[in-house]
């Protein structure tokens, strides 16, 4: 594969040099939302080709120009009282967080919603909606 090419509907044609930001802002708004709309299409097949490229390496099957690495991950146990109790009185209650509302539903069934919904702040944010 030499180059991707991305053809819009308008025919025209967007290589990876033009996807930098300063090329993307001399687009005008139809071509711009033109070639969001087929990247938005087009970012499901990746994700496919990703996981059907690391399904064959898991099968120990050989590519020229890509392997997998093992790369460590550091990370502290977060569900451990002892752990969290141990730091809160060390360095005070900063130091340990309180789970999501998804997790904290899960774990108690539904029990914890009075008192969530007490504490609850919501804030908006802003999704890209297509027509």
């Amino acid at each position: 594969m030499k180059s991707l090419t991305i053809i819009t509907s308008n025919g025209e044609m967007v290589g990876l040099p033009q996807l930098q930001p300063e090329n993307l802002k001399l687009m005008s708004n139809d071509d711009l939302e033109d070639l969001a709309r087929t990247t938005k299409y087009l970012e499901s097949g990746f994700k496919k080709v990703m996981t059907e490229l690391k399904d064959r390496l898991d099968h120990n099957e050989d590519f020229e120009g890509v392997e997998y690495k093992e790369r460590i991950k550091r990370s502290a146990p977060t569900d451990v009282n002892e752990i969290k109790e141990k730091f809160v009185n060390k360095y005070g209650w900063d130091a340990v967080e309180l789970k999501s509302n998804a997790k904290l539903k899960k774990l108690y069934d539904g029990a914890i919603n009075e008192d969530l919904e007490a504490i609850t702040v919501e804030n908006t944010t802003k999704i890209v909606s297509w027509k």
